[in-house]
């Protein structure tokens, strides 16, 4: 049985992430003993190929944990849209929700634009700026631990807009 089969199998309800391709989803390399793999089993629509293109190009040393956050926020409603605005990937609906800042390298920073506006019961967002907030993410196990604040932000975001 592959790795990546057996990955499938133990956790098929975690995330994490390595390059490797899987049907209708990712796989990716964890640090957790258990299970070396984990993987996401969602198609996402809403990807935007000018993004890809971006992502390739940049060759971030996080680039497997920024793709598995651009998974997680993308996955999370099929309205939200990205594109590259300010030299980054941005993710939109009804307005700018956050960017990554790729000067980090040790960690993943992605900042939202209004984040002040945000009801984050979670600590998530970090900052006492009028509007932008950051959310850092220092690995994939931080990435996994975090992704349903993540996913409620997003939300948040979302209601916020359509009332």
């Amino acid at each position: 049985m592959s790795v990546r089969r057996q990955a499938k199998m133990i956790t098929p309800q975690l995330t994490t992430y390595d390059t490797n391709q899987m049907t209708n989803g990712h796989c990716y390399k964890s640090t957790l003993k258990k299970s070396p793999y984990i993987c996401i089993k969602i198609k996402i629509m809403n990807k935007n190929s000018e993004v890809d293109t971006f992502l390739k190009q940049k060759e971030h040393p996080l680039s497997a944990q920024i793709q598995m956050i651009r998974d997680i926020i993308l996955a999370t409603d099929e309205r939200i849209e990205e594109t590259i605005k300010w030299s980054s990937p941005t993710f939109m609906y009804k307005g700018n929700i956050a960017s990554f800042n790729f000067r980090a390298k040790k960690l993943v920073s992605l900042m939202f634009h209004n984040g002040a506006s945000i009801k984050d019961k979670s600590g998530l967002l970090e900052g006492d700026g009028k509007l932008a907030r950051v959310a850092r993410f220092y690995g994939i196990d931080d990435i996994e631990k975090k992704k349903g604040d993540l996913q409620n932000i997003i939300r948040a975001w979302i209601k916020m807009q359509d009332e």
